[in-house]
């Protein structure tokens, strides 16, 4: 666990970064600033707040690390908050481990039930699995210890590369230590997907995050990031799927890797 000071500078900080925060940006509140959530845990560690209280105000954090990349005094805020959830929410049993159909050198985590192995095995030549994940993509990955997910996800290692889609699967499959590519690292193309920090939200002036990865428990204020993330752009290439499906619930019109590897 980080040093509580990372914690106490960022609290004492005259919120710097709030212009960064896509969440803080769209709700105009200020306990959904970075700031206030660094805060947060500083002060349950000082018994001002209870854990409770701490963990519900970190639950305004996306992950998308808009406020590392503004933060003058190059704190890792995001991973920072990240350890303190941790820190803060009782471990939890996860999902069961889903069942992979087919075997390869390449098992694709499928998002969101589509099946688009046997495509991409006739496109890179190599033998190619699935499982599907969508049971995985609201868990709260804090609540589960790396070592329970790598030894749940110890068979599947054995010299096989995971292709994810999402950056909810990239993450859990780091956790569980396995090699994992994204789909378009995988399958050359010239498009330029968007992604969270793909670009500065201090240079652009554009929020950087649609909300999807708070879509479950900030239902409405995740709606309107994905309103406001979507009228920014003309045309949306978006390299998570979770994301697009977010923004395609709330009516804009984006393509993922999946439908632009499948469309080809």
């Amino acid at each position: 666990m980080p040093k509580l000071s990372a914690f106490e500078k960022c609290t004492f900080c005259p919120k710097l970064c709030r212009h960064a925060c896509p969440v803080a940006t769209v709700s105009g509140r200020e306990s959904a600033t970075p700031t206030a959530m660094m805060s947060a845990y500083w002060a349950q560690k000082k018994g001002i707040l209870t854990k409770e209280q701490a963990s519900a105000g970190i639950d305004f954090c996306t992950s998308c690390g808009a406020c590392t990349l503004a933060c003058k005094d190059d704190q890792p805020v995001a991973t920072l908050l990240f350890e303190a959830a941790k820190n803060l929410r009782p471990v939890a049993n996860p999902p069961d481990l889903p069942k992979m159909y087919g075997t390869g050198e390449f098992i694709i985590m499928s998002p969101d039930g589509r099946d688009w192995s046997k495509t991409l095995q006739r496109k890179i030549e190599k033998t190619v699995g699935i499982a599907f994940f969508q049971s995985w993509l609201q868990v709260d990955l804090t609540t589960i210890s790396r070592k329970q997910l790598t030894q749940m996800f110890q068979p599947w290692a054995n010299g096989r590369t995971m292709i994810s889609t999402t950056k909810q699967t990239t993450h859990l499959a780091k956790l569980a230590d396995l090699h994992v590519v994204h789909l378009h690292d995988l399958v050359e193309t010239n498009v330029n997907f968007l992604s969270c920090g793909s670009f500065s939200p201090v240079e652009s002036h554009k929020i950087t995050c649609c909300g999807a990865t708070i879509s479950h428990k900030k239902t409405a204020l995740a709606n309107q990031m994905a309103v406001k993330f979507g009228s920014q752009f003309q045309e949306i290439y978006i390299d998570d799927s979770h994301c697009a499906k977010h923004l395609k619930t709330n009516g804009i019109n984006v393509i993922d890797p999946i439908d632009f590897f499948t469309a080809r």
